[in-house]
């Protein structure tokens, strides 16, 4: 497990538990008269950057969702447009947490080479992950400084450039 999370697991005080869920259900976080859990597919114990997304994510309904105690059930349009923005509140959390984009700068400093998948396995994150916090990125602007006369663009995704300014 990620460091980062096992610090926040434990520093809230949030318990994670592993179980047969159904497929298409990844992840579950409750809390429950002040005690915090969070239920993870034990299928994902096999696939470390899955479950380190999922997990981030579960942990950031903890911090985003205040009075949402979960699962959802979704009987209108205002109930499915709630869910969804509780659902972005936790996923963008969850990529600021294991994609710091201060982090994500350097190491794209660095390496003028690296790909996304190089990303992926550095972060130890899915790929989608790291597109998604390209994503979340350019809604905050479009255009990172990286260092002296280079720049992340992120104007036209998924594709992400790096591009060198000449004078």
């Amino acid at each position: 497990m990620n460091s980062t999370l096992n610090k926040l697991l434990s520093e809230e005080n949030i318990h994670v538990n592993y179980e047969k869920l159904n497929d298409e259900i990844l992840g579950c976080y409750y809390s429950i008269d002040g005690y915090e859990l969070i239920v993870i597919n034990e299928n994902l114990l096999d696939n470390i950057k899955l479950h380190n997304c999922i997990l981030a994510e579960e942990i950031g309904h903890y911090h985003t969702s205040v009075g949402d105690n979960g699962p959802y059930q979704v009987n209108s349009s205002a109930d499915d447009l709630n869910h969804s923005r509780t659902e972005n509140r936790a996923l963008r959390y969850a990529v600021d947490i294991l994609l710091p984009t201060e982090k994500l700068l350097a190491l794209l400093c660095c390496n003028e080479s690296i790909n996304i998948s190089n990303l992926s396995d550095y972060f130890e994150v899915t790929e989608d992950f790291i597109l998604l916090k390209f994503y979340f990125m350019s809604k905050v602007k479009n255009v990172y400084h990286i260092i002296d006369d280079m720049y992340l663009t992120l104007c036209n995704l998924p594709n992400v450039y790096i591009t060198k300014i000449i004078n």
